[in-house]
């Protein structure tokens, strides 16, 4: 826990900070950083889409298959789910 500790200085910087509203990047305390939202950009996937903030750009995709239930189960569908990073 210690890694979590703030000096004296890292703390009077983000406590002024927050009083004048003002981040280190120029933003006002009430204003997002750009956004940036594009979709179907893979056409292997059923759905996509790239998403920007800033500096951070993330990439989702949607995989569907149409597949016959089990055997031991005609009556029910089956939804997987796989994560990938």
């Amino acid at each position: 826990m210690d890694s979590l500790l703030l000096s004296d200085l890292e703390r009077y910087y983000i406590i002024q900070g927050s009083e004048l509203g003002c981040r280190t990047d120029g933003r006002a305390a009430n204003e997002y950083r750009p956004l940036e939202v594009e979709t179907g950009i893979l056409s292997h996937a059923s759905g996509s889409a790239s998403v920007r903030i800033s500096e951070t750009h993330l990439v989702g995709c949607v995989k569907v298959e149409v597949g016959k239930p089990l055997a031991t189960q005609p009556d029910q569908g089956r939804i997987e789910i796989h994560v990938e990073w």
